[in-house]
């Protein structure tokens, strides 16, 4: 936006110039065709009639177009939103107040101009002359009027830009008209004028053909204007459909032209495609999460998986297919109408005939119209479902397959669109990571379940009671619990060992008669005095005929950072986007994972081997971004390929990478990020202090995130690259007038608010 001082100087400019230069173009023109004498001119110049005629109209204009500025000044006051409607009514107003003055002024000029040659000079005006001065005003409307007509409209966007108008007022197609229309008036009259003043030859013919061509420039303005509306009438409904709340949103704009107009709406719409798309992929993930932490076992899990592809897939069935390492086959363990059988309803052989193992073993989508008479599917799976139509997909963790999800219609013949083709890649992307995560989770349980079982409870807290409540036995682990030896427990209650507020409890828990357990939860401060949780769990039991109570105590409070953890982590991302997305996902991660750092790094596009972070956490707060090289780094190891963890030493096996030893970095694991089309973008990687203790649970975490992170980076780059098409053109990828604009009103805005001045220099190439 411009300052007031310079829209007043360069609005009252241009009023003046408008009223000042006809009678100087007028009169000299009137001089080339030779219709006064040198004499004739000075006389009518030198007479009072014409020279008060000017100047009585140039009055009489600027003081009314003052006036007519008032909301303009008002505008730039105080409060511009009380007087944003009035401005625009102004300027709605401003043509035909301009046109009318201004033709007026223009009609009245040939009669000043004959009637003060016939009073004060010898010249006798003839009914041609009338005619040709009144041409001469045509020429001077067109040459003055149209230039400054549109040069005080660009005026006016530059000053009120600002203020929303409803719709266009002067638009680009009334532009084209006015220009394609009276530009070639304006040469056909001048060429007429000349002609005429050089042969002395103007007969009605010559008017005819003069009125014809104008005619037809017309004509072809109009249909120039037809075709230009075409090309800007999808971009205009497209506006629309955002406006109107009845109209479908996932409406997008559709080419209707080969110009520039159309290449940008077939762009535009190829972008709001692909930003759908994400946003689907987004939900489908958010969903399977909520899926994921509503789930109570493996089974469970499966069947909502099941569940909601069916929600979201339009297909009649969907089976789940998971690959069998022992058997080296694939294995439909559930379906649309099947629950999940760990055996599994069929098996496929590698080496047989299916469109699921063929998806298996190429590691790619495929989709089959008609798979009846496809040689890729299995006759016998065709004649079971009945199957008509067929899009599978494969479950990769990583660059490694674990299976196929498997939508097909029945009924009728479907030629899936690719639309479709990624949604079901998504949704198998993200099964695929939430099922890897839940079977490592179960791997991990059951690992946990053998070793108590062979080593007798050992890694827990034991306590024996006997029939009084004084404890008769503990072991090592209820020794470093409770910071004493284990023989200096013995003969203590149990409740002395606890507050006294959980001594009501805890004492709950001797009334236990043989065969009967009980299970609380309860903490305990230690040392530094810090609170453990623990899980006691109470086993009246007989021992050599004596009655003990046997208590097992388990420290939960990892577990429970863990899940208070997990908890804040999905609430974090679910809402946050943007940078703040990206802090929220370092933070948390480096939380649940008790990392010393978290970074979420991208890959310059011009430089693949340098990573620009994009979020930083270290040591309990967030670090300014930085970009370093991954050669000789970890990094190299992860970007574009696979999860890495480094347990201890990492230092050693990077010698070059100093950022390690800045940051007494022991431990490493990262995991890469890719985009919707498999393209790397980038890393998260965790950094730690201490040995990693469990790599498989830290990589399943971080894999859980690094869906959702990369979608985040995508989403944010279409973002940036329609803002490019907004402000660059797409032909020649040069800046185009709205980015100058931009630049332009940002400069003008920060010179006007630190007092200096702004210089713009155009170069002409």
């Amino acid at each position: 936006m411009i300052p007031h001082a310079t829209f007043r100087r360069r609005y009252r400019q241009l009023i003046l110039l408008t009223w000042t230069l006809p009678p100087v173009v007028g009169l000299s023109f009137l001089m080339f065709i030779e219709m006064f004498s040198p004499r004739q001119m000075l006389g009518i110049l030198t007479t009072p009639l014409e020279p008060a005629f000017i100047l009585v109209s140039l009055l009489l204009t600027y003081v009314y177009f003052e006036h007519f500025a008032r909301p303009f000044d008002a505008w730039y006051g105080q409060d511009p939103e009380a007087h944003a409607r009035a401005v625009r009514r102004q300027i709605r107003r401003f043509p035909l107040h301009f046109w009318s003055l201004f033709l007026g002024y223009i009609v009245m000029a040939p009669a000043s101009v004959i009637i003060a040659a016939e009073y004060y000079t010898d010249f006798h005006a003839q009914p041609v002359d009338w005619f040709r001065i009144h041409l001469v005003a045509l020429i001077v409307s067109i040459i003055v009027g149209l230039p400054i007509f549109f040069r005080i409209f660009d005026l006016f966007g530059e000053a009120f830009g600002a203020i929303r108008n409803p719709r266009p007022i002067l638009t680009i197609k009334t532009r084209v008209f006015l220009i394609g229309s009276l530009v070639p008036l304006l040469i056909d009259t001048m060429l007429v004028q000349y002609y005429w003043t050089r042969t002395g030859y103007f007969t009605f013919e010559t008017f005819f053909i003069w009125l014809i061509l104008e005619l037809l420039a017309i004509a072809g303005s109009l249909l120039f204007m037809r075709s230009f509306g075409q090309s800007l009438a999808p971009l205009q409904q497209f506006i629309q459909n955002f406006s109107n709340s009845h109209v479908d949103p996932q409406t997008k704009p559709l080419s209707r032209s080969t110009d520039e107009l159309g290449s940008l709406t077939q762009d535009l719409g190829i972008l709001l495609e692909e930003q759908r798309l994400h946003r689907e992929i987004l939900g489908i993930s958010n969903r399977l999460l909520r899926q994921a932490d509503s789930s109570g076992n493996y089974e469970e899990l499966l069947a909502n998986i099941i569940q909601l592809g069916n929600t979201i897939l339009d297909d009649e069935i969907l089976f789940l297919i998971l690959f069998d390492e022992n058997s080296r086959e694939l294995v439909g363990v559930i379906d649309t109408f099947n629950e999940y059988k760990k055996e599994g309803h069929y098996r496929l052989r590698l080496n047989e005939p299916s469109l699921a193992v063929s998806v298996f073993k190429e590691r790619r989508s495929i989709a089959i119209a008609d798979v009846r008479k496809d040689p890729r599917v299995s006759p016998r799976m065709v004649e079971k479902f009945g199957l008509r139509s067929a899009l599978a997909v494969p479950l990769m963790i990583g660059n490694h397959p674990v299976g196929v999800l498997l939508s097909a219609r029945r009924k009728l013949t479907h030629h899936y669109s690719e639309h479709e083709i990624q949604i079901l890649q998504a949704f198998a992307q993200e099964s695929a990571l939430i099922i890897h995560t839940e079977s490592l989770n179960s791997d991990r349980l059951s690992a946990e379940r053998r070793y108590r079982k062979l080593v007798e409870l050992a890694p827990d807290a034991i306590l024996l009671l006997d029939q009084d409540g004084f404890i008769s036995e503990a072991n090592q682990t209820a020794g470093k619990l409770f910071a004493q030896p284990p023989e200096q427990l013995v003969g203590h209650k149990l409740d002395e060992l606890f507050d006294s507020r959980q001594s009501e409890e805890i004492n709950r828990l001797l009334y236990l008669q043989p065969g009967q357990t009980a299970h609380i939860e309860s903490s305990l401060r230690n040392q530094t005095d810090r609170r453990i949780m623990l899980n006691i769990h109470a086993g009246a039991l007989l021992l050599d005929r004596h009655p003990v109570l046997q208590i097992i105590i388990q420290d939960i409070s990892q577990r429970k950072r863990l899940e208070s953890a997990i908890t804040q982590i999905v609430e974090g991302i679910s809402t946050a986007i943007g940078e703040s997305f990206f802090e929220a996902v370092a933070i948390q991660l480096s939380n649940i994972l008790g990392a010393k750092g978290v970074t979420i790094g991208v890959i310059e596009e011009d430089d693949p081997e340098t990573v620009t972070t994009i979020a930083f956490y270290l040591d309990g707060k967030m670090h300014p971004d930085i970009s370093y090289p991954t050669t000789d780094t970890p990094c190299a190891e992860v970007i574009g390929k696979r999860p890495r963890t480094y347990a201890d030493n990492v230092q050693a096996q990077f010698p070059q990478d100093r950022y390690l030893v800045d940051m007494n970095v022991a431990a490493y694991s990262g995991v890469p990020l890719f985009d919707s089309h498999g393209k790397a973008l980038g890393l998260i990687a965790t950094l730690f202090a201490n040995r990693i203790e469990q790599p498989e649970f830290i990589e399943s975490v971080l894999q859980i995130f690094a869906a959702r992170t990369a979608a985040e980076i995508e989403r944010m780059r279409r973002e940036e690259h329609i803002k490019y098409l907004a402000y660059y053109d797409t032909l020649t990828g040069l800046p185009n007038r709205e980015l100058l604009m931009d630049r332009l009103h940002l400069g003008i805005a920060q010179a006007s608010r630190s007092d200096t001045q702004l210089a713009l220099m155009l170069l002409d190439l």
